[in-house]
């Protein structure tokens, strides 16, 4: 699915990429959510590249959308969100408006079952993502949301990291 040529680089529109927290600790720096959008649309494959190749590297965490083709970056504090956007503009050339977004964190899914993991998506699929790993990401707009979703969903497993490079594993 990364692979692919962006069909919108967004949490909410055609042009938008979001930054959230959630670089190897889903929780490290509350309101480090940015979203970024681009003065240049044809710009989008400087971009698509600078995210695959920050990612690749470690320097961001890249999500998937679930019900979109929408990409959602992390970045673990205000300061490595600063080094990120300088590095897309200066390396690759991505000149974007940074806005504050909703998400304030991430967890890591895992499922003792099919039937579960079927019943939290079709609930939870505006919330979902997976990152460059293929794994399933809870992203919530609050702590409450989050606990809200773990007291309701509790044979779900809610994790906060996972090593980069790991395909998480199932219950």
């Amino acid at each position: 699915r990364f692979g692919r040529p962006l069909g919108r680089v967004a949490l909410l529109s055609t042009t938008h990429a979001s930054f959230i927290s959630a670089l190897g600790m889903a929780d490290a720096v509350a309101g480090c959510a940015h979203t970024a959008r681009l003065r240049d649309p044809l710009k989008s494959k400087q971009l698509q590249k600078g995210l695959q190749e920050l990612g690749e590297e470690g320097a961001i965490q890249v999500f998937q959308a679930t019900v979109s083709d929408n990409l959602l970056l992390g970045a673990v504090g205000v300061l490595q969100f600063e080094i990120v956007a300088q590095r897309l503009a200066t390396e690759y050339k991505v000149d974007a408006i940074y806005d504050a977004a909703s998400i304030s964190t991430a967890r890591w899914l895992t499922y003792p079952d099919e039937a579960t993991r079927r019943d939290f998506e079709r609930e939870q699929a505006a919330a979902l993502a997976t990152d460059v790993d293929g794994n399933a990401v809870f992203l919530a707009t609050n702590k409450y949301n989050l606990q809200i979703t773990q007291e309701r969903w509790t044979k779900v497993g809610f994790h906060t990291t996972r090593e980069h490079g790991q395909r998480v594993a199932h219950k």
